[in-house]
């Protein structure tokens, strides 16, 4: 009988990876099957005997890669059977983490200058996938970012910076960002570039004398020297590790140029190409400012959220004085004060009687509310009214906007699924170019021994192909598109979340506060006591739930001004809640007095015989009371569709998208909800236990569909997890928003549908880019190499290969940048567009 065994694989970027990580565990003596999976960052094998841990970890270490999990060799726990009823609070797990978390946890990142292409990435995420200690890697070119995660206990960012730097890239840590101007050094490259080839191309003397020879000469290596140096430096770096990119590309290219050129001064070849040379690398550095100016531009659409903090603060000292100080100094219970039209430099509760903010940054709505003494305050908001006082709780990174800006840029360094093909191709790209180039190069010179056609081929092919285009043409349409989605503070939490949105065949709702406001008011009690009866006994249960229809027991109770003896205040209780079925309480003193409510099944299915008529025929959501094991009554609750609801379902159908709502209420009130919202009636599933919803979810995915589940209370997380995407309400619990791949802001349903608009415009914009980076390729490559010389007698120029080479990644870079255009507009009315 085989053996299995599932364990985590981190370090893996492609399918190259699963391929180097297959292959190296079926070398391992008695594994006769492996079955990598690149998106969970797993493994599963079946062996003839089992395998020791240590073993698998020892063979993928030598490969770059770091195996963790179950030592033990046994399989990850499976999930639990749906069928199976919960009587406490559900374990949730997410299935698209798939596996334990890896040891390393603590979070790095940082700029990294000199990458020029996809290769650039592949090199330096190897690179540093093979330190000791280092977790999942993604470096992304739009950006040129890095983020990993690493283990304290086995490195420091010294060591992967000084890793980065051997792989012949420089890494800025964070800190020192203002002090680098990549650009500015651009600039100045092309200035004296352009400066060498005017002086090449247009002598200021008579070129006749024979001392001009000299002079091309020197003019034409200091020219490769100061325009090319840094495409040299690269292929060399490139060179030692193992690898080729761009630079090598370049390099060739305009060295063969050079080559040629001083070998026709010494009379060996018939004609020089200085012309050819300095032409190619003014092209080509004039393409990179213009490609470096627009992924600038990209950024700062990110960097302008995180603009919205201001510079300084007025920091109130404890003798009352006001200091003006810059908000790096803030600490957590600094008081500091907001003036009349300034943005709030950081998170923290207002200390003054009553505030009036702006608070789109989070909500999308530019409306004030008012906030009152000791609610919390989120900073970017504005002070649209008199000047406050707030008390600092979170500072950088930690705050609301922190957090936001640092899951955005996370979101970005992780890959789609419609990136992996680009990274297999990138991965040979080069190699094969360089190869292509050689051959044509021979061809010519072969059937015509012509050495000038056989250069202009060779370097022609070079520096003609573009493997920036395919290496830009993803994250820059992440960057983008999740910038706009931020805007309207719609938070992407993986960049591969875009493509799952954009090709969604169904979404699923929750109910309560999902499709409805999640305030429900209660209508009536229909009992054999009065509710002044219950409330020493509801009052301490219902008060510790958190949901919705606990939440609005809760705050009767309390509006009944039921006086409660000293003796009852201090009784303690025992309270377990059943996520989305009910809860139980009970006295420590007296344990066999039990508290049942919830949802009626629930108290059926704890032996307490209901009422045959009435209940389950009601509109509104019924919360049955039990106790001392006899029926007490119901409460029946009514909740009020969100306003925006019916035209966000209207809107995914409309695109052709399933909807279907999955709610742990009685048909009657689900029926009335999907009614109102608009959803059918055959897509309408009630008296669904979470579990029950997971299992559902499960069954939709197996039947090929692509399910997105839409919630906001701890028991829509197991749904959430289950799903292909799983999107949070604003107003979520804390463990729903965890599980979100999507989070909304706090102002409804409507950005559900901007979501979706964005992820669609984002994904149709990463295919037209990867389109064009392959086409441009495929038709650039076979001209240049010049298969239709025998008909043409023609060759193009390689001047205009290296123009085309350095308009081929502005094309895709601008193309990306008209997402902030065309995404802008909401396509629900209720969520009007910025």
């Amino acid at each position: 009988m085989p053996h299995t065994q599932s364990f985590r694989v981190s370090g893996m970027t492609c399918q190259n990876c699963v391929r180097h990580v297959t292959k190296a565990l079926l070398n391992q003596k008695g594994i006769t099957r492996a079955d990598v999976s690149l998106e969970k960052g797993s493994a599963q094998i079946e062996s003839t005997t089992p395998i020791d841990f240590s073993v698998i970890r020892e063979a993928l270490k030598e490969e770059g890669y770091e195996a963790s999990g179950d030592d033990s060799g046994e399989p990850l726990p499976k999930a639990r059977d749906p069928s199976s009823r919960p009587l406490e609070n559900p374990v949730v797990k997410n299935e698209k983490a798939g596996m334990p978390a890896a040891k390393a946890t603590t979070p790095l990142d940082f700029h990294i200058e000199g990458m020029h292409c996809a290769t650039c990435v592949f090199t330096i995420e190897k690179a540093l996938t093979r330190q000791k200690g280092v977790g999942d890697v993604r470096v992304n070119l739009a950006t040129s970012t890095c983020s990993l995660s690493y283990d304290p206990t086995e490195t420091t960012p010294e060591k992967l910076f000084k890793t980065v730097t051997e792989s012949g890239y420089t890494p800025i840590p964070p800190e020192e960002l203002v002090t680098k101007n990549a650009f500015f050094h651009e600039l100045v490259g092309l200035f004296l570039t352009g400066a060498l080839t005017v002086a090449l191309i247009f002598p200021l003397h008579e070129p006749t004398t024979g001392f001009w020879a000299f002079e091309k000469a020197i003019l034409g290596i200091l020219l490769e020297i100061v325009g090319g140096g840094v495409f040299i430096r690269g292929a060399y770096n490139a060179l030692k590790n193992r690898s080729a990119n761009m630079d090598t590309l370049v390099a060739l290219g305009t060295l063969s140029a050079l080559i040629y050129s001083l070998l026709a001064l010494a009379r060996v070849t018939p004609m020089t190409m200085f012309e050819t040379q300095g032409l190619l690398l003014f092209f080509i550095r004039t393409g990179k400012i213009l490609e470096l100016s627009a992924r600038n531009r990209a950024v700062s659409l990110l960097e302008g959220t995180r603009s919205l903090l201001p510079d300084h603060a007025f920091l109130i000292s404890p003798d009352g004085s006001v200091k003006e100080t810059p908000i790096e100094s803030l600490s957590p219970g600094d008081v500091i004060q907001v003036p009349r039209g300034a943005r709030v430099p950081a998170d923290g509760n207002l200390e003054s009687q009553e505030a009036f903010l702006d608070e789109s940054l989070m909500t999308g709505e530019s409306l004030s509310v008012r906030r009152s003494s000791g609610e919390r305050i989120i900073g970017g908001s504005a002070n649209t009214a008199d000047p406050f006082r707030m008390r600092i709780t979170q500072t950088g990174t930690d705050t609301v906007l922190g957090r936001m800006v640092m899951a955005i840029r996370r979101a970005q360094n992780d890959r789609p699924p419609i990136q992996h093909l680009a990274d297999r191709i990138a991965s040979v790209f080069v190699p094969a170019v360089i190869a292509v180039a050689l051959i044509s190069s021979a061809v010519f010179f072969i059937t015509t021994h012509n050495m000038t056609l056989s250069t202009t081929a060779l370097i022609g092919v070079l520096v003609v192909a573009c493997p920036c285009a395919m290496g830009l043409a993803t994250p820059t349409a992440i960057l983008v598109g999740s910038s706009v989605a931020l805007k309207k503070g719609i938070i992407f939490r993986r960049g591969s979340a875009m493509e799952i949105f954009a090709k969604a065949t169904r979404i699923v709702f929750d109910k309560t506060g999902t499709l409805t406001k999640g305030t429900p008011e209660i209508t009536s009690w229909n009992g054999s006591s009065s509710e002044e009866d219950l409330v020493p006994i509801l009052l301490p249960v219902v008060s510790l739930a958190t949901h919705p229809l606990a939440r609005a027991l809760a705050l009767r109770m309390n509006t009944l001004h039921v006086a409660i003896s000293p003796e009852e205040q201090k009784e303690s209780w025992v309270v377990t809640e059943s996520q989305g079925e009910g809860m139980k309480g009970s006295r420590r003193s007296r344990p066999d007095e039990e508290l049942l409510l919830g949802r009626p099944d629930f108290l059926s299915f704890h032996g307490i015989i209901l009422p045959v008529e009435g209940i389950g025929k009601e509109e509104g959501s019924i919360v049955a009371v039990a106790y001392r094991g006899k029926y007490v009554g119901r409460y029946l609750l009514k909740d009020s569709i969100r306003p925006e609801s019916p035209e966000v379902i209207h809107y995914f159908q409309t695109m052709g998208i399933k909807t279907s709502l999955l709610s742990g209420d009685h048909e009657e009130e689900a029926m009335r909800i999907s009614g109102l919202a608009g959803i059918p009636p055959t897509e309408t599933y009630a008296g669904k236990t979470p579990l029950e919803k997971e299992e559902m979810i499960r069954r939709w995915r197996d039947q090929g569909e692509i399910v997105v589940m839409v919630g906001d209370g701890i028991n829509d997380a197991a749904a959430m997890a289950r799903a292909d995407l799983g999107v949070a309400m604003g107003e979520g619990a804390a463990i729903t928003r965890e599980r979100g791949d999507l989070l909304l802001p706090p102002s409804g349903l409507g950005p559900l549908a901007f979501a979706h608009h964005v992820a669609r415009l984002t994904h149709s914009r990463i295919r037209q880019n990867l389109w064009w980076a392959f086409g441009y390729n495929i038709a650039g490559i076979p001209l240049a190499a010049g298969v239709f010389y025998p008909l043409t007698h023609q060759f193009i120029p390689p001047t205009f290969d290296g123009l085309a080479m350095a308009a081929s990644s502005v094309i895709v870079v601008g193309n990306s940048l008209l997402l902030a255009n065309v995404a802008s507009d909401s396509p629900v009315k209720k969520f009007p567009s910025t």
